[in-house]
Parts: structure tokens; C-alpha cells; sequence
């Protein structure tokens, strides 16, 4: 699940989090971290601030842990570049808005990196998903 939410805010400094009501429950245990430090924003003209929190499948990982090593360039205007740490064979690569509408699928790949246009996406944040094997690695990347 990924969540989006549209609010009007005024001119001003903002504390904010993540968190769940479950089954009529608001609790840290359904959403981000307990305690400090909280997310900061700092609102002083019109803006749109694309944060994303979102509940992952447990084989979905950082860009750390799993094939990628990077996705550039970030931002991005026509073209992102994804690198593996090494040859792969790649089941299929996926790239999401953040409503969670799968924008683009890529099957076939196979080696240390690949290209993929992007030139067609609208401004803002995506996430691409890397699927191999049975595991799934996503990362964030941003259209300018």
C-alpha cells in the first residue's frame, strides 16, 4: 500500500509522521517510529512536497540490499539509468506513481545495467522495482 495525502497548508514550520488507525486504533505500532526525531517541513510559498510512506512486501529492500546499485540520473529528465553489482538476469523491472499506477514494465533484461526511457512521465517522484529470483528491490527517483 502507498499512502498520498493532499493538504493545504499555511506559511509556516511542520512536525509530521506516519501512522495507521487500525481497526479504530491510532498506534506507532502500525506506522513509522516511535519517538523523535519527527519529519520536518518548513512551508513558505505554494509548493508540493512528494514524501512518500508506504507498507512494502517483506522482499522489497533498500538500494543496498538487494541487485541495484544505483538508479541516475536522480533527478531524472528522459532517460534512468540502473546499475547492477553485477550480471544479472533480471525478471522484470517495474516503474510505479506514487497512487501506485504501474507506469511502465520492463522484461527481458539481462547484464550490469540498463536504460530506460522515461521521457513520456510527467513531473515528480517514482518508484522502480527491481524483481529477480523471488526477491524485489525498489528504490525512489524523481522526474524534473
Amino acid at each position: 500500500m502507498i499512502y498520498t495525502l493532499d493538504k493545504l497548508l499555511y506559511h509556516g514550520d511542520y512536525l509530521y509522521k506516519y501512522f495507521l488507525v487500525y481497526n479504530g486504533v491510532a498506534s506507532w505500532d502500525n506506522g513509522e517510529w516511535a519517538g523523535d526525531p519527527n519529519r520536518e517541513l518548513t512551508v513558505d510559498t505554494t509548493m508540493k512536497v512528494e514524501d512518500v510512506w508506504a507498507t512494502l512486501n517483506p522482499g522489497i529492500s533498500d538500494v543496498t540490499a538487494g541487485p541495484i546499485i544505483s538508479v541516475y540520473p536522480n533527478p531524472a529528465s528522459s532517460v534512468i539509468n540502473v546499475n547492477f553489482f553485477e550480471e544479472q538476469n533480471i525478471d522484470r523491472i517495474e516503474i510505479y506513481n506514487l497512487t501506485g499506477m504501474l507506469m511502465k514494465s520492463v522484461k527481458g533484461i539481462a547484464g550490469e545495467n540498463v536504460s530506460i526511457d522515461v521521457s513520456g512521465f510527467s513531473k515528480g517522484t517514482y518508484l522502480i522495482s527491481v524483481f529477480e529470483n523471488n526477491n524485489v528491490q525498489t528504490a525512489k527517483f524523481i522526474i524534473e
